[in-house]
């Protein structure tokens, strides 16, 4: 099973982990990162049992195997991915 971790919970970031986590044999996501967090991004991390923390060391202590970046380009994360990057990065626009 990939182990994956989603940057970005607002409305995209939610809708694609929703649409994997209950029912996928392949993908599971284990961890997230938000610039935002707020108490309904807390309780949807909650309910999917998915970890916050800082992008690089979460995602590394979780084993994460790919990694999607599901927001504004021009977002805050965006130069953490050249820190990380690798071909198991994906980015949704």
């Amino acid at each position: 099973m990939i182990r994956a971790a989603m940057v970005g919970l607002g409305w995209w970031g939610r809708t694609i982990v929703e649409s994997v986590q209950a029912d996928s044999d392949i993908i599971r996501f284990v961890a997230g990162a938000t610039r935002t967090k707020s108490a309904e991004t807390a309780a949807f991390a909650e309910q999917q049992a998915i970890v916050f923390g800082q992008l690089h060391q979460t995602f590394s202590a979780f084993g994460v195997g790919l990694l999607l970046f599901a927001h504004q380009f021009e977002s805050l994360h965006q130069p953490h991915a050249a820190d990380i990057a690798d071909d198991r990065i994906f980015l949704l626009q």
